[in-house]
């Protein structure tokens, strides 16, 4: 505020003396112009007089009443007098002051009432010409000193007081218009920074109630935005710390106990034991990779190698590696491909990891004698892809979860029979990473699970 009324009152002043001293500068011109042109009128008068006289006896009359007999000409009756008169320089020998030399410069009439008098500037007055010769010179007003008439000074200093009335009214209506337009700048800057203290504590609830519909409420909008996304970011910490230590307690204590009752000899130390261990082991190693591929996903730091890539071949490829199981089970895996399908530019490892999630999930929740479908069209610009089982299908309002880390359809099934809720999160990471989408949709048998992948395609 103290800076604002600073700005305001240095450039009021700056413009308020700027203003004052044009006025004194236009004015001063103003009325030496008028006393050079009241000088020539009177040159006139006076040389017509010398060359009926040729002398300048008697010639002080002709200037004795030197508003009357100069000002007043070319103007309306009265218009003069009365401003001269409201001033007070209407009157005889109090008008403006009238000075006549002689060719030599030596002065014959002194008329009017002298002010700050200098010595005149020979040969630069307007000079007085009787038969084409010169006989004298004529100083009026500012030709012959510094200074202005009472009324003249009257109206320089109305000016100056108009002037510096403005600027103290400016400097006082900009201070309010300022304190009011500051406080509604400040006021949510101090309600931001509050609520920004509260954050940094750890009270990630902290917001601001700010509805202004400028840049400050686009501000607090974007910082209750923030707020936000670091609360959920928060409970995502906190739930995903949750489930992997739930998701690496439940092989940990299968691996302690077994080993505990080795060491107790409840259980015999031969190979089937140590087996049951191992594959505990292998189970917990196959987490953790997956918490780490879905960590290296999620922060962008996969390296992916892209080359264009033939759909048919990528689901050819995907449905081999799983004949065996396929087979035990006995379940048909039908492939239904577009004709001339474009190419999409992709990395053949993640790809085919990703279409191996989604079968293998198929497999797992597929019945025995079931199918498990495979297609691919193109729609618009992207190659579609599907997977879709024969399974129980997935409620609709779990849709849009399944993709989350940890989840599961049904909450009580384990590793052995749900998997480690993984599978769908490290997928949707990828798909991203392509540019693509990954979704859970209608099944188009009526039940079942349905997934579908859009990826660019490459024309």
């Amino acid at each position: 505020m103290i800076s604002f009324a600073l700005v305001i009152g240095l450039g009021g002043i700056i413009v308020a003396f700027t203003v004052n001293r044009a006025t004194y500068t236009a004015f001063s011109k103003m009325v030496r112009e008028g006393d050079i042109a009241v000088a020539k009128e009177l040159a006139a008068t006076l040389g017509s007089y010398y060359e009926k006289q040729n002398s300048w006896t008697g010639a002080e009359t002709l200037i004795i009443k030197p508003y009357q007999h100069i000002y007043l000409q070319g103007m309306q009756p009265g218009t003069m007098g009365r401003m001269a008169d409201r001033f007070g320089g209407g009157r005889q020998n109090q008008g403006i002051h009238v000075i006549v030399t002689d060719r030599e410069g030596d002065v014959v009439i002194s008329a009017g009432e002298p002010f700050n008098t200098v010595e005149l500037p020979k040969g630069k007055g307007v000079p007085v010409l009787a038969d084409s010769r010169t006989v004298g010179y004529v100083y009026v007003g500012s030709m012959i000193g510094s200074g202005f008439l009472p009324f003249q000074n009257e109206f320089l200093k109305s000016s100056a007081r108009a002037i510096f009335l403005s600027l103290f009214s400016m400097i006082a209506a900009a201070s309010i218009v300022g304190f009011f337009l500051i406080r509604h700048i400040t006021q949510p800057v101090k309600k931001l920074t509050l609520a920004s203290q509260e954050i940094a504590k750890g009270n990630l609830h902290a917001s601001v109630d700010i509805t202004q519909s400028d840049e400050l409420g686009e501000l607090a909008g974007s910082f209750n935005a923030m707020a936000g996304s670091l609360r959920e970011a928060e409970a995502w910490k906190r739930r995903i710390i949750a489930d992997a230590a739930h998701e690496l307690r439940t092989p940990l204590s299968l691996i302690q106990g077994r080993l505990e009752m080795m060491l107790e000899g409840i259980y015999k130390t031969d190979k089937a034991g140590i087996e049951l261990v191992y594959n505990e082991t292998l189970m917990l190693t196959k987490l953790i990779e997956e918490l780490s591929d879905l960590s290296n996903a999620e922060a962008g730091t996969v390296h992916l190698s892209f080359e264009r890539q033939n759909v048919k071949d990528l689901l050819e490829f995907a449905a081999a590696a799983f004949l065996p199981e396929l087979k035990d089970k006995n379940i048909t895996m039908p492939l239904t491909i577009e004709e001339n399908l474009p190419e999409i530019s992709a990395d053949f490892q993640k790809i085919n990891q990703v279409l191996g999630n989604l079968v293998s999930n198929a497999l797992r929740y597929t019945p025995e004698g079931g199918t498990i479908s495979l297609s691919a069209w193109y729609e618009g610009s992207s190659v579609c892809i599907s997977v879709e089982d024969s399974g129980p299908g997935i409620p609709e309002s779990d849709r849009e979860k399944v993709f989350d880390r940890f989840y599961r359809v049904d909450g009580h099934r384990n590793r052995a029979s749900g998997g480690s809720g993984l599978g769908l999160a490290i997928s949707k990471e990828i798909i991203h990473l392509h540019k693509g989408a990954i979704r859970a949709e209608e099944p188009l048998s009526g039940h079942g699970t349905r997934i579908v992948i859009s990826l660019p395609a490459v024309t």
